[in-house]
């Protein structure tokens, strides 16, 4: 009867576990941007739907082109020469008249870090459920990426 009990208290310490973990990875937002209306935005790291060119830096727009189909910003670093780049999404502001501004962070290896050599095209998604009127993307430092291809 003890082993039982102690199984069961380690299952659902398991799956509380289990349960916090999925709601770390949950990357889901949503910002009210006029009456009532909601812009629901997610972050993917995985993306690779449509072909692309990588290896230019700015962003592409991707959509279904479905009705209610979510638009897809791919915002690329372009073309490195070695590996320890990579890409991450700071910030998103979505104000009252459907205007986006994205912030990312781009990251690069230290000095003295040792990476390998390889081309690699850093990028990172914004899937948005509405398209906005405008959208801005900058990195951190105040530079803006050009869109790529219009939809």
């Amino acid at each position: 009867m003890r082993k039982k009990i102690i199984i069961l208290i380690l299952i659902v310490i398991f799956i509380f576990l289990l349960k916090i973990s999925i709601d770390l990875k949950s990357n889901t937002s949503s910002v009210e941007y006029a009456a009532g209306k909601i812009m629901t935005y997610k972050i993917h790291n995985d993306y690779n739907q449509g072909s692309f060119d990588y290896s230019k830096r700015g962003y592409y727009i991707n959509t279904y082109k479905m009705p209610n189909s979510p638009w897809f910003y791919i915002i690329s670093m372009g073309v490195q020469y070695t590996g320890g780049y990579s890409i991450d999404i700071s910030e998103v502001k979505i104000d009252k008249n459907n205007d986006v501004e994205v912030i990312v962070k781009e990251n690069s290896p230290k000095r003295d870090e040792t990476v390998i050599t390889v081309l690699t095209y850093p990028t990172v998604c914004l899937e948005l459920n509405i398209k906005p009127n405008n959208i801005k993307i900058i990195n951190t430092e105040g530079e803006i990426f050009k869109a790529l291809n219009w939809n």
